[in-house]
């Protein structure tokens, strides 16, 4: 995959990156880390699950308007 944006990891500089999945130590949820593909460092974390959309099931099921 191209990087348009240009980003670099900040430890090694090379500029592709992955999303792997994780549950960190001491933790009851998965997590998804934005990793450099060549060092592994860290340069970001995402929700396992999509809360926006969780949230707007719930709140259609409640009768709630976000």
């Amino acid at each position: 995959m191209t990087n348009y944006s240009g980003s670099k990891c900040p430890n090694c500089e090379w500029t592709a990156f992955e999303t792997v999945e994780d549950t960190p130590l001491n933790s009851n949820y998965k997590l998804y880390f934005v990793r450099c593909a060549k060092c592994k460092t860290v340069v970001g974390i995402r929700d396992y699950l999509n809360t926006g959309a969780a949230l707007q099931l719930i709140a259609d099921k409640l009768g709630v308007k976000l």
